[in-house]
């Protein structure tokens, strides 16, 4: 590919990848391409061009990272921070810094580069307004489970460098007129599309029209996700290319071809605007202006030198964004699409759609599967449809809107299809979810396997371009590179809060002990699934309950993962639980009763009940009544005692109790959880406490001090999840928010 600009390009990702985020791989990978150039006299052109994008690439990282370092050392001092409202959201709104200060010193912030801060706040100002915010600049908390939401990792991909929560806000000057005629007029259509559509179908025309997917409750957009069209979510090139060629169209009829094209990008600047800029917007955007540009000065227009050109721009100014989710499949669909494009004019028939949309979704797969972890191989006849109609629907939505304001019936039978559209859309997302085979959960990708896909992806490109178009369905294939395969054993106390949660993977099976907390909401499905879905699984296999605290059990309820248990598991004092679970569980799920001294084998797991009799006890505190268990895993014995107090464990027969590997510390680390008898007689290498933030003291400096004395302790409120891994026959246990070792 004699193509400079994407060479320049490939520099430039290379050099802000080494520079910011220290991937020394790509810099390595650009060095041996720099190498073969140059041996080469006829690719001496790619050479510099390559050289020239790895220079800029260096020079913005360096900079920006240096700066960025720099201003926020200078906020750890300051108190009150200055600047505009760039985003809203509902719980705090993103800032750009104009100066920042306390009540000895003020410093104006101008630079090249925006820098940014998300400010937590109950009081949500208008965009483009300008502020000032009392408070405390801090770090993003970094994910405390694996596949849990990673604030540190999310926010600096916007742009955002620390996190404030208010303690004040004080507007000091409202939007210009400009962007108070835009906040009107987004919330006037905001207002007309609800008015058009219904609940559950308002969101796919507010995403077609706004780029809003608020609009969608979370199952709706995770369908989306799922089966890869979330690209229908974003005002991408599909939207900008239809209004640009009705734009342009139109204005051609009143005006010369220069002055249209001149009217057409004006407004698709406003239009973008109107919709925040996103990343898919200004690739698009911008793309059209250099399609008119190259026409007008008879250039060939090249959908890959443009893709490059826009590229380097919006990382030389915003090095950032190269981690930013949007940037990598905005940026990737338009290079996959530049690669086999719809040509002027050509009819868009159902096999070059779905050529496209095998092209599209293969391509997008490693980027895809790092974000949401599923591949649904039938999402690419789905697309096709998708792309198919979905112009005709942005039209209709677009015309819907225009004419509600003085013809609602009229509008109203034009927003029909849509919304039926939209509704079968979904009818079929979810029936086929429901079908098992045709979902599939793969885990977080490893490098290794991204690399002999994309290796895969390349040959195959270059087979059907040198032989034969036919051998582009092999990409059908590379979704079996990312099939999960489940070895090993993996134990993982995660990080719930004031509250408990233990998963043991097993080959393909997963048990889980207790599920629930008192500090974090929804640990099931905002926790638990995230968990398991990073690790390549999609349901619980089998459930043991300690008692029945809401800090243990809540995180069931409404749970998704939980509605295929085979087994619940909890003791017999507890009576009938099948009442309070069935709804969360599926109805085939058998409930077991235990009693002490009973003892069950699941695959390689052997588990051990330990729980004393309470037949002769009066005792109400549940806490006591626990079910006590003991996992033994090729022969490492983990102990689970649940919430009961030392005097419980000391009454446990001494022929009942062995050394064991792993001790999870009752009761959240209480000072009444373990006394040093019970240590000597158990010997734990590992202790873990899972604990949040809370106001019962736990965990105790004597439940802390003792466990250190006897082993090595973690405490999930501030190691994260505790991971213990089986490899060659042998535990290793580390905290996931530190290096392993």
């Amino acid at each position: 590919m004699k193509r400079p600009l994407l060479w320049a390009s490939v520099g430039m990702l290379a050099g802000i990848a080494l520079m910011c985020f220290r991937q020394a791989s790509l810099a390595i990978l650009s060095a041996v391409i720099l190498i073969i150039f140059l041996r080469n006299r006829k690719h001496r052109i790619l050479f510099f061009g390559l050289l020239t994008g790895l220079f800029l690439g260096c020079f913005s990282g360096f900079c920006y990272r240096y700066s960025s370092q720099n201003l926020r050392k200078g906020m750890n001092s300051a108190t009150c921070f200055t600047g505009v409202v760039r985003d809203v959201s509902g719980h705090g709104f993103r800032m750009r810094i104009t100066s920042f200060g306390n009540e000895f010193f003020r410093k104006s912030y101008r630079n090249i580069y925006s820098y940014y801060v998300y400010v937590a706040s109950e009081e949500i100002p208008a965009l483009r307004a300008n502020v000032t915010v009392t408070g405390h600049a801090e770090d993003f908390r970094p994910a405390e489970n694996p596949g849990q939401f990673d604030a540190s990792s999310y926010y600096p991909s916007v742009g955002c460098i620390a996190y404030i929560r208010a303690d004040s806000l004080q507007i000091n000057r409202q939007p210009k007129a400009f962007f108070r005629f835009l906040g009107n007029v987004r919330e006037r259509i905001s207002v007309q599309l609800n008015r058009l559509f219904p609940k559950e179908t308002v969101g796919l025309p507010m995403a077609l029209m706004l780029g809003e997917k608020n609009g969608f409750d979370g199952d709706q957009k995770e369908l989306y996700e799922q089966f890869g069209l979330a690209h229908i979510l974003a005002v991408s090139g599909l939207h900008i290319g239809i209004l640009s060629e009705f734009l342009l169209f139109l204005f051609i009829i009143l005006f010369p071809r220069k002055p249209a094209e001149i009217l057409t990008f004006s407004v698709l600047l406003i239009y973008g605007a109107l919709c925040g800029f996103p990343v898919s917007c200004i690739r698009a955007v911008f793309t059209f202006f250099l399609f008119a540009f190259c026409g007008h000065f008879k250039r060939t227009f090249d959908r890959i030198s443009a893709n490059s050109f826009l590229l380097i721009l919006v990382l030389f100014l915003a090095p950032y964004r190269l981690s930013n989710l949007s940037f990598q499949l905005s940026f990737t669909a338009g290079y996959l699409t530049s690669l086999d494009p719809f040509k002027m004019g050509e009819k868009k028939s159902l096999k070059k759609i779905f050529r496209t949309s095998v092209l599209l979704q293969a391509g997008l797969l490693p980027i895809t599967l790092q974000a949401f972890y599923t591949i649904t191989p039938v999402g690419i006849f789905l697309n096709v449809f998708v792309l198919a109609g979905i112009g005709a629907g942005f039209v209709l939505v677009l015309s819907a809107t225009a004419v509600s304001w003085a013809l609602m019936p009229v509008a109203r039978f034009l927003a029909g299809p849509v919304h039926y559209g939209e509704l079968l859309l979904v009818r079929v997302m979810q029936f086929l979810r429901s079908l098992p085979f045709l979902t599939m959960t793969a885990g977080h990708p490893s490098r290794i396997r991204i690399a002999v896909f994309l290796a895969f992806f390349v040959t195959v490109y270059y087979l059907e371009r040198r032989y034969s178009e036919r051998y582009r369905y092999l990409l059908l294939a590379g979704f079996l590179l990312f099939i999960p395969i489940h070895y090993g054993i993996t134990v993982a106390s995660l990080s719930v809060g004031q509250g408990e949660c233990t998963v043991i993977l097993s080959g393909r099976r997963v048990t889980v002990l207790d599920c629930g907390s008192n500090s974090k909401e929804e640990v099931g499905e905002k926790i638990l699934k995230p968990y398991l879905q990073y690790m390549g699984y999609s349901h619980v296999d089998y459930l043991f309950l300690s008692h029945m605290d809401e800090d243990h059990i809540n995180g069931i309820l409404n749970c998704s993962v939980f509605t295929s248990v085979k087994c619940v598991y909890t003791d017999t004092v507890f009576g009938d639980v099948s009442s309070f679970l069935s709804p969360s569980v599926g109805t085939k799920t058998k409930f077991i009763e235990t009693r002490g001294g009973d003892a069950v084998t699941i695959g390689k797991l052997e588990f051990r009940f330990l729980t004393l009799d309470h037949s002769n006890l009066t005792e109400t505190d549940t806490n006591e009544l626990c079910q006590i268990t003991e996992v033994t895993i090729q022969g490492y014995r983990f102990l689970f005692p649940g919430d009961v107090s030392a005097e419980v464990l000391e009454q446990i027969p001494a022929d009942s109790l062995y050394p064991v590997y792993y001790l999870k510390v009752p009761h959240h680390g209480s000072r009444f959880s373990v006394s040093e008898t019970f240590y000597e007689r158990i010997t734990p290498f590992i202790s873990v406490i899972s604990v949040g933030y809370n106001n019962y003291g736990h965990p105790s400096k004597e439940a802390t001090s003792l466990a250190r004395a006897y082993s090595t302790l973690y405490i999930t409120k501030t190691d994260g999840a505790i991971i213990t891994e089986f490899r060659r026959g042998k535990p290793y246990t580390y905290s996931y928010l530190k290096p392993k070792k």
